[in-house]
C-alpha cells in the first residue's frame, strides 16, 4: 500500500489542499476546499481509439458467433433432413416387406391347392 501511495505521489505534479477545522466555539461545521488541480504525468487512454478498437473488437466477435450459430443450425438442419430421409426409407423398406410376404402367402397356398 505504501509503494502504491508513493507511486500515486510521484505522478502528481501541483495539489493544493485547504482544510478548516473548526474550532471549539464553531460548532460541528467543517469546511474542505481544494484550491488548483490535480494533474498526472502518466499518459491517459485516447478514448476515441480505445472505442474504435473494442467496437471492432465486438463486430469481429459478433462475426464469429453469426458464424458458428449459422454452422451449427446448418448441421442441425441436415441432422433433421437425414433422419427423416431414414424414417421415409424405413417405412418404404416395412411396407415391401409385408407386401413381399402377403404374395409369398397368396404364391404358397394357390401352390398346395394345385
Amino acid at each position: 500500500m505504501a509503494e502504491t501511495m508513493q507511486g500515486v505521489a510521484e505522478n502528481v505534479e501541483a495539489e493544493e489542499v485547504e482544510i478548516e477545522l473548526p474550532s471549539e466555539d464553531e460548532g460541528k461545521e467543517t469546511s474542505l476546499e481544494a484550491v488548483g488541480e490535480i494533474t498526472t504525468t502518466g499518459e491517459e487512454p485516447v478514448s476515441d481509439e480505445h472505442d474504435q478498437e473494442v467496437a471492432e473488437y465486438s463486430d469481429s466477435v459478433k462475426k464469429r458467433i453469426d458464424k458458428l450459430t449459422y454452422k451449427m443450425r446448418e448441421a442441425e438442419r441436415r441432422e433433421q433432413a437425414a433422419l427423416k430421409f431414414a424414417q421415409s426409407v424405413k417405412q418404404e423398406l416395412d411396407t415391401t416387406k409385408t407386401k413381399l410376404n402377403k404374395q409369398t402367402k397368396i404364391y404358397l397356398a394357390s401352390i398346395t391347392q394345385e
